[in-house]
């Protein structure tokens, strides 16, 4: 398949995120939301502005399923969350660049909440139109040939 290189400025970039921020304030502000938990590597950007912007604590989990070559591989999700205090909060906002397939955040989500006893809301910007899981939100969608460069991965 050959895809459809989209190239995102920061300004472009920082927008999506505002957009994103404005669905989510809702649920911040009536007490939903106490935690943001970035899935690094695409979720680490995003997940700073909106903890920065809500001012809640931060954590990060490593998570890929794509592989150096950027093609779809085995899920590989890391062993520990570096969190900002001690503990992780129970109402996570769980966010992420992309969904594709959606397994990452599926899987994620189903293992917070019964695992970990934590109420999970999803988050990203771009949703391909053909993932089985949907986010809680979502900034815009695209297709399957559809390949996002976003700002930070062209040094």
């Amino acid at each position: 398949m050959s895809f459809n290189k989209k190239h995102i400025s920061w300004e472009e970039y920082y927008n999506l995120i505002k957009r994103l921020a404005c669905q989510v304030a809702p649920e911040v502000e009536n007490g939903n939301i106490n935690q943001i938990l970035s899935l690094a590597r695409g979720g680490n950007v995003i997940g700073d502005a909106l903890s920065r912007y809500f001012k809640l604590p931060l954590a990060i989990m490593f998570t890929s399923s794509y592989g150096l070559d950027n093609k779809i591989s085995e899920l590989i999700i890391g062993d520990s969350i570096a969190k900002q205090y001690n503990i992780l909060n129970d109402k996570i906002l769980m966010v992420d660049d992309l969904v594709d397939s959606g397994s990452t955040l599926k899987r994620l989500k189903e293992e917070f909440n019964i695992n970990h006893n934590k109420n999970v809301k999803t988050a990203v910007i771009w949703k391909k139109t053909t993932c089985v899981f949907d986010p809680d939100y979502y900034v815009t969608t695209m297709t399957p040939a559809d390949w996002i460069v976003q700002p930070f991965e062209e040094f």
